[in-house]
């Protein structure tokens, strides 16, 4: 675990997270409903070396339905997001390697989903483009449409072949963290209703004040 490219310093531990929404519903466009910000004022990073989001029509939608969702880094992350549920892991919870039992916890700051409406966002730039994209629509009405399934991914052996690197308050500047948001691009329709998933494995690394992203 210490050889995996694009990661410059010793690795702390090796973290895989599944964050679930509720049966969203109603929910306008641009609405959040995954949010990860990492803030550690140590010198950490973390390297996100698997990214998957997922969408399954629960309900049907009275009419054509998107259920498209984009995945963004967000900059300048200095207030995290709030309501929705909370799951950043605590201790060992979620940690799938590590070069210590017990020395480690992760150095997210936090890491929430929404249920079943979307969670607010805090303090945040999103780039202006996302770094995935998920498509998915409803294309029947609700008396002909049948169940709805998508996926979509980037992993470290696949198209993305170097990790995204997420900082937190380099230099003891809050304004340099950074993190992960997922957001819904269409609103959402009448009656339908929608289950997200996002998957996220990340390792996270000691660096220093001099040392620039690699």
């Amino acid at each position: 675990m210490q050889h995996i490219r694009h990661v410059s310093g010793p690795i702390t531990g090796k973290w895989r997270l599944s964050a679930v929404t509720g049966l969203t519903t109603g929910l306008g466009a641009n609405a959040p409903i995954f949010a990860a910000r990492f803030a550690p004022t140590t010198f950490v990073r973390a390297c996100i070396t698997d990214l998957r989001i997922k969408a399954q029509i629960i309900t049907p939608f009275t009419s054509a339905q998107e259920i498209s969702a984009s995945i963004f880094i967000a900059r300048s992350f200095t207030a995290s997001d709030t309501g929705g549920t909370a799951v950043t892991p605590a201790g060992l919870s979620g940690m799938v390697s590590s070069v210590s039992d017990s020395a480690y916890t992760t150095a997210f700051t936090d890491i929430r989903v929404a249920t079943t409406a979307a969670i607010t966002a805090g303090t945040r730039t999103l780039d202006a483009n996302p770094i995935l994209y998920l498509p998915g629509a409803q294309i029947l009405a609700a008396t002909s449409a049948g169940q709805g399934y998508f996926e979509t991914d980037m992993t470290n052996g696949g198209d993305q072949r170097f990790g995204i690197n997420l900082q937190g308050q380099t230099n003891g500047v809050a304004a340099n963290a950074e993190g992960i948001v997922v957001t819904l691009p269409i609103a959402q329709g009448a009656a339908g209703t929608v289950r997200y998933s996002i998957e996220v494995e990340w390792v996270e690394y000691v660096t220093n004040s001099a040392e620039s992203i690699s």
